[in-house]
């Protein structure tokens, strides 16, 4: 019983401890190309641009597929406008562009983002 006043002590401290607001993380919007060549090569899959991330410890928020809206000649061997596009952290954005991402800032014209959501092609 004469512990009791020490143990409740502790255990507030480690609750005030744990408590501690941290700073808000600010997230940024990248998009890399799905690597699909017309006719030939099939897209890279989300789960593979977002391991990408992960293997260099980049933590990935949202992702998603979408399509730059635009237009691109029908040939075999060229790309296409498939791209993925991921959250991470804006501490991440120097690591996340060295493995071939780009802001999203990268597609505005006239300041309007020029990227249509699309579902994600079948494996």
């Amino acid at each position: 019983m004469k512990y009791l006043p020490f143990i409740l002590a502790l255990t507030l401290a480690a609750c005030a401890k744990n408590s501690e607001p941290t700073a808000p993380v600010t997230l940024v919007e990248l998009y890399i190309d799905d690597g699909a060549l017309q006719c030939e090569q099939p897209p890279r899959s989300l789960e593979q641009s977002k391991a990408l991330l992960t293997q260099q410890k980049i933590q990935v928020g949202a992702a998603r597929c979408a399509r730059i809206d635009g237009m691109v000649a029908m040939q075999c061997g060229l790309k296409d406008l498939n791209v993925h596009v991921v959250s991470v952290s804006e501490d991440d954005v120097g690591k996340a562009r060295s493995l071939g991402f780009e802001p999203m800032s990268q597609l505005s014209h006239h300041g309007q983002k020029s990227l249509i959501d699309q579902p994600c092609p079948s494996p």
